[in-house]
């Protein structure tokens, strides 16, 4: 006879719970149980539970107030693998939140060798420790006391330089060696955001199960870890764009090398100070620099005219901008290009501003 309080792995289903003395009681499956129960190699006559409450309406169960001594994962490098195949197995389980991962590669697996040795630069906490020949332990590291504002803070900086950086380039295009300087300055704060927005959702996931990790991120509800995630995915996605867009200056100043012609982009830079501020209010009301009722945070939005309308920065000038790529002839492609990228900044602070208003204290 099966057992009616049976539930496979991941199944969501209907329960009721029952009143007993001062207590409610519902079942837990028992596959769950005996499960944890090996897992933790204790006896079958006691499982400690800890219960953490999601939201109003969720509450998530855990045999432990830190994360479970996970099974290990292994990747075993194939004839026919790709470098990208380790990569991205090696993320999902940094993402994830497992504790590391043991790696096989055959020694004349070069191109995966080498993917394999670049990871401890591609992401934060990552430490190499060599089995033997062929078989590596990539243990991940967590720092003891992350602080969320402090990175967020620090990412804001980062976005800052890479703004001076192109609006400098934009103002007056730099000699060659200038330009190249500007692109490594970008591509260099751009590569530091990839790492801290893998590392803040590893953080994020982990913490769903994690009660002391999740206490010392100190963002109030469990629902507000959907809202951090989507301002760490628009803090990274605007260090994508400002990199998209040095490559963009980048492309205009040889053209017009070329062409021996002398382009005025002060349009350009006006727009992308514009947007800035727009990226500036969104950490500056993140860092709690903005008090805001609620009501004047209505009215915030507002005035920052927060409305997804590609390419302008301001209404009355749209025309203005619009006649600005079209009269570029030549440039019009890359100039259209480098508006888009622009207005992403204010689209992305628009997102990161919303979230931060609507978290729960």
């Amino acid at each position: 006879m099966k057992d009616p309080f049976y539930a496979p792995m991941g199944e969501i289903r209907e329960q009721k719970v029952w009143k007993s003395g001062t207590s409610y009681v519902t079942p837990i499956p028992p596959l769950w149980v005996e499960r944890n129960l090996k897992r933790k190699n204790i006896g079958k006559s006691s499982l400690p539970v800890y219960a953490a409450n999601l939201d109003e309406n969720t509450m998530i169960l855990s045999i432990s107030e830190t994360p479970l001594e996970e099974e290990l994962q292994s990747y075993e490098s194939k004839e026919d693998d790709h470098p990208l195949d380790l990569t991205a197995y090696v993320y999902g389980a940094y993402m994830k939140g497992e504790r590391g991962v043991y790696v096989t590669i055959p020694l004349n697996h070069v191109n995966t060798l080498n993917a394999l040795n670049a990871m401890p630069s591609k992401l934060i906490g990552i430490d190499l420790q060599e089995q033997n020949a062929e078989k590596t332990y990539l243990k991940f590291n967590d720092d003891e006391k992350p602080e969320i504002k402090e990175r967020l803070s620090s990412a804001y900086n980062r976005i800052n330089e890479m703004y001076e950086s192109n609006k400098k380039a934009l103002d007056k295009f730099p000699d060659e060696k200038e330009l190249l300087k500007n692109q490594c300055l970008v591509d260099r704060g751009e590569n530091w955001l990839d790492k801290m927005s893998f590392y803040m959702k590893r953080l994020f996931n982990r913490s769903l199960f994690d009660m002391k990790l999740f206490n010392e991120l100190d963002i109030g509800t469990r629902q507000n870890i959907l809202y951090y995630d989507s301002i760490v995915s628009n803090t990274e996605r605007i260090g994508d764009l400002h990199k998209e867009i040095s490559m963009t200056i980048k492309r205009l100043s040889d053209i017009q090398k070329k062409e021996k012609d002398k382009l005025d982009l002060a349009p350009m830079s006006e727009y992308l100070t514009a947007s800035h501020t727009i990226v500036t209010t969104a950490f500056d009301l993140l860092g709690d620099k903005i008090k805001k009722t609620p009501k004047i945070d209505a009215e915030l939005i507002d005035e920052l005219g927060i409305e997804y309308i590609p390419g302008l920065y301001e209404k009355n000038k749209a025309e203005n901008m619009v006649q600005y790529v079209s009269e570029g002839k030549k440039y019009a492609r890359l100039l259209s290009i480098l508006q888009s990228r622009i207005w992403g900044l204010k689209g992305n602070a628009s997102n990161i501003i919303e979230a931060k208003l609507n978290m729960r204290k």
